[in-house]
């Protein structure tokens, strides 16, 4: 049996869903911190859930997470999931039809509460910089449940 959990494919998917929920296309940092917010929202107070509320948080986790997503960033915008672009002489992400498609076909409880705690996340930080996501994303490494 292959394993899906805490892979480039599991990233995969949750910054489809996440890019499926925001209006405009952010960068890849943004991406990254909005997607360690939304895992660990309930433990930081933004949200209604933790998605891997088994696993304990390190330190570290954030480089991980980071290492992951930008990877699954890449094999997206190679696939024709999500596009990049240049807007004001930065590179942007947004989700493609074909990725809206496929986070439409996802029915499961992991899928519909990270989708619950994206959408709950992504209207508390619209005036929060990229650099402060990333501050409080790198912060939840010390929180554990």
């Amino acid at each position: 049996m292959n394993r899906i959990f805490n892979t480039t494919f599991e990233a995969s998917v949750r910054i489809l869903m996440l890019l499926s929920l925001v209006l405009e296309p952010i960068e890849a940092e943004r991406i990254v911190a909005l997607d360690s917010i939304t895992i660990y929202g309930h433990s930081i107070g933004f949200a209604e859930y933790d998605i891997n509320s088994n696993s304990q948080r390190r330190s570290n986790e954030y480089t991980a997470r980071r290492y992951k997503d930008l990877n699954a960033i890449k094999r997206l915008t190679l696939t024709g999931l999500i596009k990049a672009e240049f807007i004001n002489s930065a590179l942007m992400y947004s989700i493609t039809t074909t990725g809206k498609n496929y986070v439409q076909s996802l029915t499961s409880e992991y899928s519909k509460h990270y989708k619950t705690n994206a959408q709950q996340i992504i209207s508390k930080i619209n005036d929060f910089s990229t650099a402060e996501l990333i501050k409080l994303a790198r912060d939840t490494g010390d929180i554990a449940k």
